[in-house]
Formats: C-alpha cells, structure tokens, sequence
C-alpha cells in the first residue's frame, strides 16, 4: 500500500537534454503492484538537423510498458530504449510502465561510459498511505542541482552507475489520519407545487479516511460526476443510503438529487459527512416568498431579516 514519485534527471549528447520521472503506484485490495511512469518533462532540446536517435534505459528491466506518448515519432525497442526521429525545438516524451511485482529497490544498472556517470532522483513521499525510509543513495541539496522547479521541494538523492535505491516500509497506512477537509455548496430548487427540491452539490477538499461518500437516507442521488467522470451510484448492504466510491485524496465531486421528505425542515448539508464550510442557496419560484430560517449564520433575503 503506498504510492511514492522518484524523479530521474540527466542531461545527454547530441544537443539533447532530458528528465525523467519515475511514479510507483501500488493500491490496497489489489495484487501487490508497483508503477512507474518515466517522462521526458520540458525540454528535450534537439538542435542540428532532423535524425534518428535513440534515446536508452527509458525502461528499466522488469517494468512492463502500458503508454508511449510523444509528438515526435518514437518506438518502444525492445532492449528498454526508445527509438525518436528527432527536429529542432523542445519535446517532450512520456512512458508509463508498471512492475509486475513490489518493489523495495530501484536500481540504476547502467555501466556505460557514454551514459552520465550519475543521475539525480527526487523522491515524493506519501506519508498518508506508507512511510519509508530511503537508503544506499546519497542525499543531496535539491536547491544547489538542476532538478525541475516543481521538483524543487522534494528531497533529492544523486544515483551513480550501479548505485541501489533501498525503501525500508516503516509503517503502511496512517494509524492516525488528519481528518477530512471538505467543503460544501448548495443549490435547491423548489418545486412549483412545494413538494419537494432538485439540489446540485458541489464539494471541493481533501479526504484521507472513509473512502465513500454517502448521502442521507431521504436524499435520492441521480447523477454524481467525480473529478470530471461520471461515478456508479452504489448502495452498501442493509443499508438505504445511496453513495460513492472514493479512490483520490483530492476530489471535486458534483451531485444532482432529490429530496421530497419535508420542504421546511432539512440536513444543512445532505450527506454523512462533516463539512468544515457550508454554503446553500434557496431558489423560489414565483409566487413562493421566503419568511425566516433558523439554523444558519446569514439569512439576507428572508422577509423577517429585512
């Protein structure tokens, strides 16, 4: 269970200069598994003519390829390297690759006097799914190298040829997770015969427990879009409340309902969740006038408020 970014950076010959990153992914409730995606971020900078050139150890032995992006030409070889006719300008390629296996070590097993004699790895930690420890490289200043700007945060680590990067699990998970930091919109919709609203919630923030998000048993979910995607609505066993699976911290979730069960007195927010800002608006059609509301900090249109 763990999910930690390692960073390649290396400059090349022939008027090319690359970085690469490194993503491990492995997820609970599913085959020990690890990920790793190697880009070359901007630039891959190519002067000189338009040629062929081949750019390797883009993937590391036992790492399967899934996706080859690049608006240059490029091929996959099968030694690891990837084959690009190059032009002048600044490129950028990406390969996303996985490992069939956890793994506890990346190792640089490159021996070439052609190749950079060492590389910098950056690494980014996250602490909420498994904390490790990193050993058998050496730490280095990030601020005092040529690592990308928004690489610049993460401790960095210089990787000669040969050199073994060592993650020593020290815990897997948070026994202790900082709470859930969400906030909530609101808009209802009151029918015209008052029977009940149409709501749309949006919520923004950050979740570290739970993984699902529930709505109250009176309210009846139609559509739930997650991080621009379209979620299943499911519903857990014995249980009449209606929610989603969550699997990102960071989730900006927007949710279409209904609510029949009482126009005059309701959940301030409609799900099982706490929310650390809440903010509703009341749309009435005509003919509907709105006399008072208890329960909240602004009322500015109620006619007992003015």
């Amino acid at each position: 269970l763990g999910r930690d970014e390692v960073t390649r950076t290396n400059r090349g010959a022939e008027g090319i200069s690359s970085r690469v990153k490194f993503l491990l992914l492995a997820w609970a409730g599913m085959p020990k598994t690890s990920f790793r995606k190697n880009s070359d971020s901007p630039p891959l900078q190519v002067s000189g003519k338009q040629r062929e050139i081949k750019l390797p150890y883009a993937l590391l032995p036992g790492f399967i390829p899934i996706n080859l992006n690049s608006r240059l030409p490029a091929k996959l070889e099968k030694d690891g390297s990837i084959l690009v006719q190059v032009r002048p300008g600044r490129w950028q390629i990406e390969l996303t690759a996985r490992h069939p296996e956890q793994l506890s070590d990346i190792s640089l097993n490159i021996n070439n006097p052609d190749w950079p004699a060492s590389e910098i790895w950056s690494f980014d930690a996250q602490t909420y799914q498994r904390l490790v420890e990193i050993s058998q490289v050496i730490p280095i200043d990030p601020s005092q190298s040529n690592v990308p700007g928004q690489w610049q945060q993460l401790p960095a680590f210089l990787v000669k040829q040969g050199d073994n990067m060592h993650f020593s699990v020290i815990r897997r998970g948070d026994p202790e997770p900082e709470p859930n930091n969400l906030s909530i919109t609101r808009h209802l919709w009151l029918d015209f015969a008052g029977t009940g609203y149409t709501i749309k919630d949006i919520i923004n923030g950050k979740i570290t427990h739970g993984w699902r998000l529930d709505s109250l048993p009176e309210t009846q979910l139609g559509h739930v879009d997650l991080n621009g995607q379209t979620q299943l609505i499911t519903r857990l066993p014995n249980s009449e409340t209606e929610g989603v699976e969550l699997r990102k911290g960071r989730l900006q979730l927007t949710a279409d309902s209904r609510l029949t069960h009482s126009i005059s007195e309701f959940s301030a927010v409609g799900w099982q969740e706490k929310f650390n800002h809440v903010k509703a608006f009341v749309h009435l059609p005509p003919g509907w006038h709105l006399l008072a509301v208890s329960g909240v900090d602004n009322v500015p249109n109620s006619w007992i408020s003015r």
